[in-house]
């Protein structure tokens, strides 16, 4: 059902309020007595209400802020700062912090060979969207939210010191209460060893979405996927990451896609 409503204005009623009002304060005034009268002023005019504004008498109590007036504060921190057995200089501060911390897991994925590269990033990309052995995708949301604070589970490239090689991780990062550790731990297992992906269905919608949103993020700044196709061509680093992330890993999206249709049981079991 629907309801109109039509508003229309009754004029002269403003002026006619105002009129009203008038002849109440003309009748109020015309019952006081000079003497009352002259009180109201006095006592209106003591408020402040009748005099011409004027700041200066709080402009003068405010109190200006400098350099000598300011609060400080300092943090002295224990600072161990030494030479480990490799000969690297480590410097370590204990964080006033408790009950609360970081936690960054890396597996090394050096033993991966060229064409299983692209299937490592969309495994990495299909965690938590899929259902694992024991948790829905929407409980396992739920759970990540409690648990896995500012967590993410990707790819990490990491150059080697004094080398131009580079080591692939999977690197797993969380912050988590000390209380809530374990669980954190627990989560992250049944993420990587317990993620089900026998979900046809599920597992081209999601290949759908990663392929239409790189598509858009190409699109929107082709300049990136230019330069990483290039950089790839003289560094083994950005021909790792632009075989990940750009136009050869769009390329294998696409085909992905198609193999869902076509032969999800390869899909599957890649």
């Amino acid at each position: 059902s629907k309801l109109l409503m039509t508003k229309a204005r009754d004029g002269g009623m403003k002026e006619a309020q105002d009129a009203a009002l008038a002849a109440q304060l003309a009748e109020v005034k015309a019952s006081m007595t000079d003497e009352e009268i002259q009180q109201i002023v006095l006592t209106t005019a003591a408020a402040g209400v009748l005099a011409e504004d004027d700041a200066s008498q709080y402009v003068a109590q405010l109190t200006a802020v400098t350099l000598e007036n300011l609060p400080e504060e300092i943090r002295v921190y224990d600072i161990q700062d030494e030479l480990n057995e490799s000969g690297n200089r480590m410097v370590n501060a204990v964080a006033d912090v408790t009950d609360v911390g970081q936690t960054m897991m890396l597996l090394p994925a050096w033993a991966l060979t060229q064409d299983q590269l692209q299937y490592f990033k969309l495994y990495t990309s299909l965690l938590g969207e899929v259902d694992t052995g024991k948790h829905t995708r929407a409980e396992l949301s739920s759970l990540s939210t409690r648990y896995l604070y500012n967590g993410t589970i990707k790819i990490s490239l990491m150059e080697d010191a004094g080398s131009d090689s580079f080591t692939p991780y999977l690197r797993a990062t969380f912050t988590a209460l000390n209380e809530d550790l374990q669980a954190g731990y627990d989560l992250i297992y049944e993420l990587l060893f317990e993620s089900d992906f026998t979900d046809v269905q599920r597992l081209a919608d999601v290949v759908s979405n990663l392929r239409t949103s790189l598509k858009n993020s190409i699109n929107s700044s082709p300049y990136n996927a230019l330069l990483y196709e290039a950089f790839s061509r003289d560094n083994d680093l950005n021909a790792y990451f632009n075989y990940t992330n750009y136009l050869p890993y769009y390329q294998f999206l696409t085909d992905t896609e198609a193999l869902l249709a076509s032969d999800p049981a390869q899909v599957i079991e890649r």
